[in-house]
């Protein structure tokens, strides 16, 4: 064989013993992922995922407190300790980000939760209308640090739930000045579908996760959107009626809640 021969010969090989290498390669890979699609999706009952690296899990107990969760909303309207659960399950999902809230992000919030490390961005603008975002951030979330980045923002803070064992506290940021400004836009079916995107983004077993708890984060949603009307709106609405009518109470009620504010008299000498 000629030595020109024998060089394509080789070239030849070489690409042969390559395309192998990189079929078998792309067949594992493929392989990894399905098992691995395959295996978090089982996560969602009591077992635990194994993707890639054989590192990440979503524990059982995710599943008990969503099962939990729509069980105990069959029967009976949300209030602030079930948002304190929802995020206490999304908390224990694998797989999100670590990003902290751009002064955009602050600017176009409606609100902000925080417990421990992670996120709960819900945002509305006319560009991108409702969205809702979950992160893991160190960063302080608090109403003064929030202000820093949006200083043209006004923030009104509330603690959700005090933090009990192995579970952080719960505080949510209300941006009042975006509430405001798109309060007549934003509804209980629109904040549901937001929280639902939001979990269902989360890879792999977001999707599972928001489907299970379909039915809860409707309700959930509805409430949360009627506590913060009652934290936001109602008081404007209240303090600018009292201003075009003046104060409704009449002077007898005045001196009833006046009286009740005052302290009590201090006690005479002892006997």
């Amino acid at each position: 064989m000629t030595l020109l021969g024998r060089m394509a010969r080789k070239a030849f090989d070489t690409a042969a013993n390559t395309a192998g290498t990189v079929a078998g390669a792309v067949v594992n890979t493929a392989k990894t992922v399905k098992d691995g699609v395959v295996s978090t999706a089982g996560a969602v009952g009591e077992t635990t995922a194994d993707v890639a690296t054989g590192t990440a899990q979503l524990p059982g107990k995710a599943y008990r407190l969503a099962s939990s969760l729509a069980a105990a909303l069959a029967d009976r309207a949300a209030d602030l300790a079930d948002i304190s659960t929802l995020l206490a399950i999304v908390e224990l999902i694998p797989f999100i980000e670590k990003k902290t809230p751009t002064a955009e992000d602050v600017t176009n919030s409606v609100a902000v939760i925080q417990a421990g490390t992670l996120c709960c961005l819900i945002t509305y603008s006319k560009k991108s209308r409702m969205d809702v975002q979950f992160s893991r951030t160190t960063d302080d979330l608090s109403a003064p640090a929030l202000k820093e980045k949006a200083p043209a923002e006004e923030f009104s803070a509330v603690v959700l739930s005090r933090g009990e064992k192995d579970r952080p506290d719960m505080q949510m940021v209300i941006n009042t000045s975006n509430f405001r400004r798109h309060a007549h836009e934003i509804s209980g079916e629109v904040m549901a579908a937001a929280l639902t995107v939001g979990i269902a983004r989360i890879p792999l077993v977001g999707g599972p996760v928001a489907a299970l708890l379909n039915k809860p984060i409707q309700m959930i949603a509805t409430f949360l959107i009627g506590f913060m009307d009652e934290r936001v709106i109602s008081p404007a609405a209240q303090k600018a009626r009292d201003l075009v009518i003046g104060d409704p109470r009449t002077p007898e009620e005045k001196a009833v809640e006046k009286a009740i504010r005052l302290p009590p008299p201090p006690a005479g000498p002892a006997a």
